[in-house]
């Protein structure tokens, strides 16, 4: 299996983060390897290289769970 750059699937820990960020959640590449290494994110569901990778469905869900465990407001959408 490889992972290209760009691809839609699979994201690695920095765009993982870049992606909490953007969604309201404080979470720059480090304290995303710390939680990581505390078991405090998602199941890896690919590791290349020594490299972790998420399934975009598994970031969005753990952002998910952590916006409710904080309670951070959900933007209003109309």
């Amino acid at each position: 299996m490889f992972v290209r750059k760009g691809s839609d699937n699979y994201v690695n820990q920095k765009l993982f983060a870049d992606f909490l960020v953007e969604n309201g959640l404080n979470y720059d590449k480090p304290k995303l390897n710390v939680y990581y290494n505390r078991g405090k994110t998602p199941k890896l569901d690919l590791k290349l290289g020594g490299t972790p990778y998420y399934k975009k469905t598994s970031g969005e869900e753990f952002c998910e769970q952590e916006k409710n465990r904080l309670k951070i407001e959900k933007p209003y959408t109309s």
